[in-house]
């Protein structure tokens, strides 16, 4: 009965990890075209990236919730403090379990490379930042250069007569 009851929960936990792949692979193929919208200053395109991103991360964090709360259950039925990919795959030999290593190594990766185009992503994104402010900071010094020079009064004003006579 427990034997059942456990493949049954690694079969969801594999369903889990699957979507959750699908949904990195998504994230990855938003990173990569947020790094060309980056390359391009399509800032418009990358607002909608992050819009996507965002989303995705949202459904990331709800799925996350559901595979948390099956690997509790895991834990209980195998009587371990704590869930281990690890000890599962050496308490329990089935093709869930080693498939579920498998997917789990792949959104290991895919995790790795997000986190590194992402890194590179907001670097790129600084430096971009830092040339906007560089061109603000000439042209507010234009505008006070102009100012002050419209400021200055005339040193020889235009010669007034008055009419004394009146």
């Amino acid at each position: 009965m427990k034997v059942k009851e456990l493949n049954n929960h690694l079969s969801d936990l594999t369903q889990g990890f699957e979507l959750q792949l699908a949904m990195y692979r998504e994230l990855l193929l938003l990173t990569e075209n947020q790094e060309q919208a980056l390359n391009e200053d399509q800032i418009d395109k990358l607002l909608e990236l992050l819009q996507s991103r965002q989303e995705i991360i949202d459904k990331i964090d709800a799925l996350n919730k559901k595979i948390d709360s099956v690997k509790l259950i895991i834990t209980e039925i195998l009587h371990k403090k704590e869930f281990s990919l690890n000890r599962i795959n050496e308490l329990v030999h089935t093709h869930s379990s080693f498939y579920l290593a498998k997917t789990f190594a792949e959104i290991s990766n895919l995790l790795t490379t997000i986190n590194q185009l992402d890194n590179s992503n907001q670097e790129k994104l600084a430096e971009k930042l830092q040339d906007v402010k560089v061109q603000y900071n000439k042209i507010q010094e234009g505008k006070y250069a102009r100012q002050a020079y419209l400021d200055i009064p005339e040193q020889y004003p235009e010669p007034r007569f008055f009419d004394k006579k009146k």
